[in-house]
């Protein structure tokens, strides 16, 4: 279906866009001025974050928050949920943080399952691991999936921060072939 969006600039435009996007709509945007409208800017930005631990969640939401980051993202409280969205919408996310220990379709399980996925592999999304604990056969199982990094989750709301914000800068600095930064 297309939509056709008048004032694509404006506050509630602006807001209402990536909606429209992640649910596959084609739009068409009117704008006073082109300069000011940017379609990239709500195509490659989402970070998937797949925790089914609700307080998790807040406390993720609370940090990136905290931290000025405009990047929505999307919670996914298994790994089933989370692959079905990545295979049905032509989102570029941003990265994947996922825990290990998940219903229905654990994270390593979802991690062989994008890797496997042609459609998925060719976005070549970063996934790292975010999880409670870990023994060195999750951590050997999980770089031998090729994942882009693997990490303790912090006690401490500090720590939190810290990690995240360290996760996101690399990310925002690192070269991707579907999105090459200037």
């Amino acid at each position: 279906m297309k939509i056709l969006l008048t004032g694509a600039t404006g506050y509630i435009a602006q807001r209402l866009i990536p909606v429209l996007l992640d649910k596959g709509y084609e739009l068409i945007c009117c704008v006073r001025d082109k300069n000011r409208f940017n379609l990239d800017n709500y195509s490659s930005d989402k970070l998937s974050v797949i925790e089914d631990d609700i307080d998790d969640q807040e406390i993720l939401n609370e940090v990136f928050k905290e931290l000025n980051y405009s990047n929505p993202i999307l919670f996914f409280d298994n790994g089933e949920v989370a692959l079905e969205h990545l295979t049905a919408t032509n989102d570029q996310p941003f990265l994947i943080l996922s825990d290990i220990n998940l219903p229905k379709l654990d994270g390593f399980k979802l991690r062989d399952q994008i890797h496997n996925n042609e459609q998925l592999k060719l976005k070549c999304i970063p996934y790292l691991f975010f999880t409670t604990s870990a023994d060195q056969k999750s951590m050997i199982d999980a770089y031998s999936k090729s994942i882009q990094g693997f990490f303790i989750k912090p006690v401490t709301y500090d720590d939190l921060l810290r990690v995240i914000r360290n996760i996101v800068e690399y990310w925002k600095d690192c070269q991707s072939p579907n999105v090459l930064k200037s």
